[in-house]
């Protein structure tokens, strides 16, 4: 259960931020997960503050209740995540081998097909990893959350445009280092 700060909301839009948050919250802490990763805590951190900080806009009146959204909560998870790197000056954020191997899509039996998968994956992940910011988080967002483009751009607070020329160059890079490692693209 989420914890809200004490404060004195009109009793619906509690009840209301309260059914909202527990229908979001599994995409909250996917997206605090992958960006953290392999800091939990931090991870858990993001979740609470993103909750609060939105909580405190709709009780402020800052945030209009049908002005919420999976995407503003999303973006305010990020930007909380941007502001704790910046005040740790890692501007270059987690690579991506370090949170998404892809492991829980791995089967559990050990053909030489499932092998194969495996051992892609991995590559994937390496060569997604060696991405700047900016094109890893567009190719996070859309190719391996599944987003489409209007979100993407809403969460990174960049136009639709920049989230497709971005998405076009990071793929670009991916498939050169793909074919630098041997793999058909």
């Amino acid at each position: 259960m989420i914890i809200l700060p004490t404060m004195k909301p009109e009793p619906a839009i509690e009840i209301a931020f309260q059914e909202f948050v527990e229908t979001h919250l599994g995409r909250l802490n996917s997206f605090a997960f992958r960006l953290a990763r392999p800091d939990n805590e931090l991870a858990r951190d993001l979740v609470q503050d993103t909750i609060v900080k939105a909580f405190s806009h709709l009780r402020s009146g800052k945030l209009a209740p049908e002005r919420l959204s999976i995407q503003w909560m999303l973006t305010v998870l990020r930007n909380e995540f941007l502001m704790h790197l910046r005040a740790q000056k890692l501007r270059s954020g987690p690579s991506l081998s370090e949170f998404a191997t892809f492991e829980h899509l791995a089967p559990d039996t050990t053909s030489v097909r499932e092998i194969e998968r495996k051992q892609l994956r991995e590559v994937l992940s390496t060569a997604i990893a060696e991405l700047s910011e900016e094109h890893r988080q567009v190719v996070t967002l859309i190719d391996v959350r599944g987003m489409d483009y209007n979100q993407a751009a809403v969460i990174l607070d960049i136009p639709v445009g920049t989230v497709r020329s971005r998405l076009s160059r990071a793929r670009l890079r991916l498939a050169g280092r793909l074919t630098e490692l041997g793999v058909q693209p």
